[in-house]
């Protein structure tokens, strides 16, 4: 009887450092996904905002050619998280400055302005 849970406890093992480590790599992708999010560069713009979608949370800008990133002048959705005061003070026609990052095909907006000039 001995032999036998010597036998199953032994053999137990291997799972168990395998589980381990696989647990430590999921976590390694996870840290590896956020330290990329961390690093994006914040990418600053001008342009003319032509639609709010507060519903959706997006806002069509026709923006500037922006260098860092090889884009021409185009118009072109950008995402935002929370409806702040800078939100609530856009009104399609408005000249803006606005800064944001690329995650992956979405354009998420980090800053934004309403340009007096």
């Amino acid at each position: 009887m001995h032999q036998f849970i010597k036998v199953a406890l032994f053999g137990m093992i291997p799972a168990l450092v395998a589980s381990g480590v696989q647990a430590s790599e999921q976590h390694q992708g996870m840290m590896s996904q956020a330290a990329m999010t961390a690093q994006q560069p914040v990418i600053s713009a001008t342009g003319v905002v032509k639609q709010i979608d507060l519903a959706n949370k997006k806002i069509t800008i026709a923006h500037q050619a922006i260098p860092a990133l090889g884009w021409p002048a185009m118009t072109m959705r950008f995402t935002f998280t929370t409806q702040d005061d800078s939100i609530n003070a856009l009104k399609v026609g408005s000249p803006v400055n606005f800064s944001f990052i690329q995650q992956g095909n979405i354009a998420l907006l980090q800053e934004i302005t309403v340009s007096h000039s």
